[in-house]
């Protein structure tokens, strides 16, 4: 294994961080960082935007929580996978866009625009072939390099706004 160390450095594996007097930060820290963000751009690109759930069990952990408004919590990766499908059954050509990425330690919260047309029932409304667009958030923390919990906030009224409306 290669190990990467700073400047000046005692070999003790830390790298100081000027941007944060008098805290460093180890080299193994910004990998697992680096590696949580894109844990978050495979989600978003290839699980909610191409369909592909055979990731959600590489992406996250086995006891997994997604908060969710208006509903109890998801707490197995087959619901999980689920709302996925059934997501992506109502919009087929649905696409997520990460507009920003910011991490910190076990934390990643990521805004995006999502897109698609309604072509199969959503929540209570039938097929209305309506497009829909917006921004969303979502807060990850992770544990061992997987998704352990997240925090969605998707802007509901929006939604039912423009599948019952248009945009």
């Amino acid at each position: 294994m290669e190990m990467l160390f700073a400047c000046n450095n005692s070999g003790t594996g830390n790298v100081s961080n000027s941007s944060m007097p008098g805290k460093g930060h180890f080299v193994s820290d910004t990998l697992a960082i680096a590696n949580n963000k894109n844990v978050v751009r495979q989600l978003h690109e290839e699980v909610w935007s191409k369909g592909k759930i055979n990731l959600i069990d590489a992406l996250y952990n086995a006891n997994m929580v997604c908060h969710v408004p208006l509903d109890s919590p998801w707490t197995t990766i087959e619901r999980l996978k689920q709302v996925v499908i059934n997501h992506r059954a109502a919009f087929p050509d649905w696409k997520e866009e990460i507009t920003r990425l910011i991490a910190e330690e076990d934390w990643v919260v990521s805004k995006y625009r999502v897109s698609g047309t309604q072509k199969g029932i959503f929540w209570d409304i039938a097929p209305s072939g309506n497009a829909i667009a917006m921004e969303e958030v979502v807060v990850f923390r992770f544990e061992n390099g997987k998704i352990a919990e997240q925090w969605s906030y998707p802007n509901l009224y929006e939604y039912r706004r423009q599948l019952l409306n248009g945009k």
